[in-house]
């Protein structure tokens, strides 16, 4: 090298350099590259991926990614190269009730889209072995990983505990609630009882009509219109007002019964009740009131009219034994009542119903025999299409039946006829008067009262009704 030419200054050639950078919660890893010096390699898919193995970033690489930066690399720029995955979020147990656990009172949508304001859902009844209640169990999300593929389990959530309650059972398996008796399953204080009792404070429009499998209390009275509908026991401590009382059980009103000519009590128990007025009372068994105007009551047992203010006045009591009552009817009334006993009530409802029964089947049969001959004159002029035909035949079979039951209950009334003409002997204690035009019967014996009695006790012989004085024990005296 001559003295006048310059040195030469040779530099070191530096490939570029990856480093990684990874989060503080490990779900990012981050490459910054330094270029390269004096005619070093670029950055390439091998030295990336080598730094990421360096420094254990294995899940979530975005590898396309990180090929378009290779091909248009940013140095001295962080660029995200891996991305963890969060666990998903975990589903909630919950319990599915089988029941409205709502306090709101809804009214009842009839299928003709009418509303039944009557209907507000205030008693949800179950019986015995319902199912009230299912654990829906929590679903586990799925798991998650950090970008050193480091698994991040999905957060586990407690299982559901059965709301268990007063009269409820957990399955053999632990996963259902069930009911442990007939009642009223309500939910309180998120938890599930069930209750033999119903109390209510009033029947009406602020509770609807009452339908309850068990016994019902209320504290009020029934209003007009409105009804109660019990399997058990109903006591009603206001009076009944025009509503109906339908009971399984007993029957007591402790301020009586004014039917307003529509309101009925249908019981199968016992009746007890301080008066009953314009309306209908029907027990399988006892009767037992004070009072009873324009009414019929009809007792499967005894029937009596207690104390010494008690009248009967223009009513019907029926009574299967024993009708016993103080005053029966008042001078110069011109609606004497009816006492009848020694008859069965059934016998007396079916004898009612089955000539009503009688008389429409005759009738729908009149209906049915004109429209049949019109389609047999069609027939034998082969004028009956596919229609048609299946019509006439739907009338030829319906009209079969009708046959079949008249003739079924035209037996059936004339049993009842029998049954009533050879009815038991029950008796009619009067321990007042009982005032002219009382009609007193005895299975198929009649007395109209020509004039009137006075502590008379009538019964059935083979003559006929006979009286006697009237017979007193400890508790009408």
């Amino acid at each position: 090298m001559s003295k006048t030419e310059a040195p030469i200054i040779e530099f070191e050639k530096k490939d570029a350099v990856v480093k990684v950078d990874i989060s503080k919660d490990k779900m990012s890893a981050f490459i910054v590259v330094d270029p390269p010096v004096n005619g070093g390699d670029s950055v390439n898919l091998d030295m990336i991926h080598a730094a990421l193995k360096d420094n254990f970033v294995f899940f979530g690489i975005r590898r396309s990614a990180i090929e378009d930066f290779v091909r248009k690399p940013q140095y001295r720029k962080p660029f995200k190269v891996a991305e963890g995955l969060l666990p998903s979020e975990s589903t909630a147990g919950r319990i599915q009730f089988f029941f409205r656990t709502s306090k709101e009172l809804v009214p009842r949508e009839n299928p003709d889209g009418s509303v039944d304001f009557k209907d507000l859902g205030l008693v949800k009844s179950v019986r015995e072995g319902d199912l009230l209640c299912t654990k829906v169990m929590p679903v586990l999300g799925n798991s998650g990983f950090d970008v050193n593929n480091k698994e991040l389990p999905a957060k586990h959530l407690p299982k559901p505990i059965l709301p268990r309650g007063r009269n409820t059972v957990i399955s053999s398996d632990g996963q259902h609630l069930l009911a442990g008796r007939d009642g009223q399953v309500d939910l309180m204080n998120d938890v599930v009882c069930i209750y033999d009792v119903l109390t209510l404070d009033e029947v009406g429009p602020s509770s609807g009509n009452i339908d309850f499998v068990g016994n019902v209390v209320v504290k009020g009275d029934v209003l007009s219109g409105y009804t109660v509908r019990a399997e058990g026991n109903i006591n009603v401590r206001g009076c009944v007002d025009g509503g109906s009382i339908i009971a399984g059980g007993n029957v007591v009103i402790d301020q009586g019964f004014n039917g307003q000519s529509r309101g009925t009590i249908d019981a199968h128990g016992d009746v007890r009740c301080k008066y009953i007025h314009y309306g209908e009372v029907k027990s399988d068994l006892n009767i037992e009131t004070s009072m009873v105007v324009n009414a019929t009551v009809q007792a499967g047992g005894n029937l009596r009219v207690l104390g010494k203010t008690s009248a009967v006045l223009s009513s019907k009591l029926l009574s299967r034994h024993t009708i016993e009552c103080y005053a029966v009817g008042k001078p110069n009334d011109a609606h004497g009542s009816v006492l009848e006993v020694g008859s069965d009530p059934y016998i007396l409802q079916r004898s009612k119903l089955v000539p009503e029964r009688i008389a429409a089947l005759e009738t729908q049969i009149e209906k049915l025999e004109r429209f049949i001959l019109l389609f047999a004159q069609l027939k034998a002029q082969n004028r009956l299409d596919e229609d048609k035909t299946a019509e006439y035949e739907k009338m030829m079979a319906l009209r079969k039946n009708c046959q079949t039951e008249l003739a079924e209950l035209t037996l059936e009334k004339m049993d009842l006829e029998q049954r009533r003409m050879t009815a038991g002997y029950g008796t009619v204690n009067i321990l007042g008067d009982a005032q002219e035009g009382t009609l007193i019967i005895i299975g198929s014996e009649r007395l109209l009262l020509k004039n009137k009695y006075s502590f008379a006790y009538f019964s059935r012989t083979e003559k006929g009704i006979s009286v006697s004085p009237a017979k007193t024990n400890s508790k009408n005296r």
